[in-house]
């Protein structure tokens, strides 16, 4: 965890590292952090903020209440968009109902 006015991010300036924290998850990916420390950065979590501002996925943790609902609503489309690609049927080539 890193907090400070001053931008200094330590490991996390690393590219390689920032890199493998973004890409490794499989259905949703919440970044929590102090945002004038990611903003000041200089590196991809500057960016990464710009971005998330621009497509109106930044939530500010003090309002707890719309990040909350923000995470629900993520976590149901997940779901349902999950759902939509499973079968439920008998499978003959594994010898499953």
């Amino acid at each position: 965890v890193r907090s400070n006015g001053n931008g200094k991010v330590g490991f996390l300036s690393n590219r390689q590292r920032a890199n493998v924290a973004l890409t490794r998850a499989r259905h949703c990916l919440w970044v929590v952090g102090n945002e004038t420390t990611l903003a000041l950065s200089g590196s991809i979590w500057g960016k990464l903020i710009s971005e998330a501002r621009s497509r109106g996925c930044f939530f500010e943790a003090a309002d707890e209440k719309n990040l909350r609902d923000a995470m629900n609503e993520a976590l149901l489309e997940d779901v349902s968009s999950s759902f939509g690609t499973l079968s439920i049927g008998r499978n003959k080539g594994r010898g499953g109902w």
